[in-house]
């Protein structure tokens, strides 16, 4: 009898063994479930306070990524009785995608600006932006789509030694020009027009490259176009360019388009404080624009990061802003038609024709 209770007693002690690595492993779980769940939330309140600090506002960027990974933990939480963890993430995720959806709809409407039908009695006219990728192993794409395109202005950002040669394969079509120095190997910006500089204007370059600005001639009705690249969010040098390049932007007077990868989100404090401070107004439609290439190619277009942007102010009117197809880098496209309200008697000038 003592020999069939020992094995009892010893298969007692395992099942106790078990429970107890059971409970652990579940109280270990439901901690990190918890700790997660906390990060995640955090994360995304902190992305609402980006005017007290750029750390803040780097987070903000990636809000909807953080929103849609938030209400993918949750509701895996809630499918193993994590109830409690499980919805605090499905109500933070869903107040984040509600306030910026009304930080964007609501904004002042100084602040933002919404494509409109193009007039019958003014001309059109086209902008091109693109990120090239200093290193884009399909330059001809680029090419293609600017002929395929036939922009008047085309803005351009990443423009690498390789690229400053590639482009002169365009340079009859585009005759009027600035390419800046670049500040490091992935390149500074471009600008390449089809219409004259205004007349009495020089196109200069800012920032070590990463900003262009020139005066153009548009049937006679001059417009300041900037091309620009800023840097990387807090805490890259984002924060500490951000002053320089506003007040450079805010002393362009009279009808005017900024053009560039702003490294920023549309609804995140550095693109709103350049709105605020310099009067020019975020175009509303550009979408995500930076890829994540090691992503299904299906799906790339729909989880990248809106950091592209095109703003105007003063008689620039969009009718339409639309991304263009893969031009070869991590970047898509952005083309944009507008007018210009007229401000004077109009003079015609000459324009030169794309010829391929």
């Amino acid at each position: 009898r003592r020999r069939s209770s020992e094995p009892c007693g010893d298969g007692s002690v395992v099942q106790r063994v078990v429970v107890a690595r059971a409970s652990t492993g579940r109280r270990v779980a439901r901690a990190l479930a918890g700790f997660i769940g906390l990060g995640l939330v955090s994360a995304l309140a902190a992305g609402f306070f980006g005017h007290w600090h750029p750390a803040l506002d780097s987070f903000a960027h990636l809000r909807m990524h953080l929103a849609v990974l938030a209400v993918l933990c949750g509701a895996i939480l809630m499918a193993v009785r994590r109830f409690d963890v499980g919805a605090v993430l499905l109500v933070a995720a869903g107040t984040a995608a509600f306030l910026t959806w009304q930080g964007v709809a609501l904004q002042a409407p100084d602040r933002r600006l919404a494509a409109q039908p193009p007039p019958g009695d003014r001309a059109t006219y086209r902008l091109l932006h693109l990120n090239l990728r200093y290193n884009n192993p399909s330059p001809e794409k680029v090419l293609s789509l600017i002929g395929r395109t036939q922009p008047d202005i085309v803005s351009l950002t990443e423009v690498s030694d390789m690229w400053r040669e590639r482009l002169e394969v365009i340079a009859h079509a585009y005759p009027h020009r600035i390419v800046c120095p670049p500040p490091s190997r992935i390149g500074g910006v471009a600008m390449l027009s089809r219409r004259p500089f205004a007349e009495g204007s020089e196109p200069a370059c800012h920032e070590r490259g990463a900003l262009a600005v020139a005066r153009i001639d548009l049937s006679g009705e001059a417009i300041n176009v900037a091309a620009l690249h800023i840097g990387w969010p807090w805490p890259f040098d984002q924060p500490a360019a951000l002053p320089r390049v506003t007040r450079h932007l805010a002393r362009l007077r009279g009808p005017g388009i900024v053009a560039g990868d702003f490294n920023a989100a549309p609804w995140s404090w550095t693109v709103r404080s350049i709105a605020q401070e310099t009067g020019f107004r975020t175009v509303e439609g550009a979408g995500p624009t930076w890829l994540f290439l090691s992503a299904p190619h299906w799906l790339r277009r729909h989880i990248g990061l809106p950091i592209d942007h095109l703003m105007a102010k003063r008689g620039v009117i969009p009718h339409a802003i639309e991304r263009r197809g893969d031009a070869g880098s991590d970047h898509l496209p952005i083309l944009m038609e507008f007018s210009v309200a007229p401000s004077e008697p109009r003079r015609e000038v000459l324009r030169a024709d794309l010829a391929w």
